[in-house]
């Protein structure tokens, strides 16, 4: 069976990213995070998802004056991710 790839999506903390990363690491998910996206550009899960060198970048729909525009680029970013 293939790895499973994950995008995580958060706006705070990252308690539950930083879950399904300890899961990862002790084998109970065969997977990998492969990038977090996060609408709030002060999200702790950002430095922390950093630290361990997930790709880690803020996307707000607050950004684009058209939301097709933040679909479309949000699914670019997905993607490049696999």
């Amino acid at each position: 069976m293939a790895l499973s790839k994950f995008a995580v999506f958060a706006s705070g903390r990252g308690s539950n990213f930083l879950t399904v990363q300890e899961h990862i690491a002790d084998g109970k998910i065969d997977g990998e995070i492969v990038c977090l996206i996060s609408n709030n550009s002060t999200a702790p899960a950002l430095e922390k998802a950093q630290s361990l060198d997930i790709p880690a970048l803020h996307m707000s729909p607050k950004q684009y004056e058209i939301s097709e525009k933040y679909v479309n680029n949000l699914v670019d970013i997905l993607q490049r991710h696999e």
